[in-house]
């Protein structure tokens, strides 16, 4: 059930992922299309959506404070992600295995493009970087589109 100033939207999210895998730049794009909130709290907008691209739906919320942060929480699992990017800003985030221990990645907003229109209208474009001992493991994109749920 929805709490009190969320509103129910559809959207569209599109996850690009490159990646070194076994010496290999791998390239994979993930779409998502479901249901979701949207609210406000203070100066900052939130979306949150289920994912589900692989065998585990993630609830992911997504929130956006101006153009230069975002915060992208994933849970799944028990398991909770939370990272805080900062555009050209290296900001230290936590990740936890299974219960055994944690592993520190660091994270960089690369570049955030977001325009909001009436009804809940959001088109969201965040590019980031993940660093893992000084080295980068990967670039990721989400593009996300949402409207209000009719």
């Amino acid at each position: 059930m929805a709490a009190a100033g969320k509103k129910a939207i559809r959207v569209q999210v599109n996850n690009y992922i490159q990646q070194a895998r076994d010496g290999e730049q791998v390239r994979e794009v993930f779409t998502t299309n479901t249901s979701g909130f949207y609210y406000e709290v203070g100066s900052a907008f939130y979306i949150e959506y289920l994912e589900e691209i692989t065998e585990a739906p993630v609830n992911v919320r997504l929130k956006f404070m101006g153009d230069q942060q975002v915060v992208i929480r994933r849970q799944a699992f028990g398991t909770e992600t939370t990272m805080t990017l900062v555009k050209d800003t290296m900001t230290d985030i936590l990740y936890p295995i299974a219960n055994q221990h944690t592993i520190v990645f660091q994270g960089m907003l690369t570049d955030m493009k977001v325009e909001v229109g009436d009804n809940q209208k959001v088109d969201a474009d965040i590019s980031y970087k993940l660093y893992q001992a000084g080295e980068m493991i990967g670039q990721y994109q989400i593009a996300l589109q949402s409207r209000a749920q009719v």
